[in-house]
């Protein structure tokens, strides 16, 4: 019973505050696009085999080099 009392009237909401911008999780969220690209570009290339019917297996490596500098 004391608990509940004193959770109820001893603790305040915070107050918002305006920030300039997301701060960290920016970061975070860029960090995780950079290495997502190659990523799935290289399951793409390698595991999907899209380009197998096209091109010689050997120059799959530069159909993914091309398509990460390409994005």
């Amino acid at each position: 019973m004391l608990r509940r009392y004193k959770l109820l009237t001893s603790h305040r909401r915070v107050l918002p505050n305006r920030v300039s911008g997301i701060g960290e999780p920016l970061k975070v969220l860029q960090s995780t696009l950079t290495l997502a690209v190659p990523v799935n570009a290289a399951l793409i290339v390698y595991t999907y085999k899209a380009f197998d019917d096209y091109v010689a297996p050997a120059s799959r490596t530069w159909i993914f080099i091309l398509i990460v500098g390409g994005l």
